[in-house]
């Protein structure tokens, strides 16, 4: 279940990479917030934020190794959130709100200190409201998809 909706993440990453301003879609990091209590093993996460980092890089951004190093640091930090409070939907959509600012800031930072891009505080903005206007309807979205999902499961293993 979590390997398949990583992948629709992705995917639809893509696709929303291509209709909407580059990069206001960070879906492959908000998946992986919100799949964090699913995983078994704290090693699995990570290779599952290794690989999307790393898809994500050469796919959609063109930046060897900047988003693979982000969501695996991503993750290291989640682990550390999620072990101090509990998975729910409310610490779910505040962490996923303090990592879409911390994203952005670590990009937009790494970007001027190497001159990729010249940024406006009014672009910055811009960028910052797509970002967490769009990611907030996926989190909404996939959040809900996943607990009838997981609870469904549950449900079923408990009868069997």
């Amino acid at each position: 279940m979590i390997i398949y909706f990583l992948i629709m993440s992705f995917l639809l990453d893509g696709i929303m990479f291509s209709l909407l301003q580059p990069a206001a879609s960070l879906f492959c990091l908000m998946s992986l917030i919100i799949v964090y209590p699913y995983h078994k093993t704290s090693k699995e996460i990570y290779i599952y934020a290794l690989i999307l980092g790393i898809l994500y890089d050469i796919a959609y951004t063109n930046s060897l190794f900047l988003n693979t190093l982000l969501f695996v640091g991503s993750v290291y930090l989640i682990n550390k959130i999620f072990k101090t409070f509990t998975s729910n939907f409310l610490n779910t959509f505040i962490v996923s709100t303090l990592f879409i600012i911390l994203y952005r800031l670590t990009v937009f930072g790494i970007y001027l200190v190497l001159n990729i891009a010249g940024w406006n505080f009014q672009n910055i903005i811009k960028s910052f409201a797509n970002s967490l206007i769009t990611n907030y309807i996926f989190i909404i979205i996939s959040y809900g998809i996943l607990s009838f999902i997981s609870h469904k499961f549950m449900k079923k293993r408990k009868i069997n």
